[in-house]
């Protein structure tokens, strides 16, 4: 995901973590604080057709949310 920030194809809300990987071309902004405008969005994808038992999990775990 990193590598589609580098290429100013998107953007990415990731871990504070990932800082230290140091990417060139990537900028990191902490998100800090309560906002009413700030809002997250999941998505999950998988391979089309009957997903096996971990993936069908995951997917429970997330509609559940």
């Amino acid at each position: 995901m990193l590598s589609y920030v580098a290429a100013d194809l998107c953007l990415a809300l990731a871990p504070e973590q990932v800082r230290t990987l140091g990417i060139p071309g990537v900028t990191y902004r902490p998100l800090r604080g309560d906002s009413p405008y700030l809002e997250t969005t999941v998505a999950a994808i998988h391979r089309s057709g009957s997903p096996d038992a971990a993936v069908r999990e995951v997917l429970g775990i997330l509609t559940a949310l």
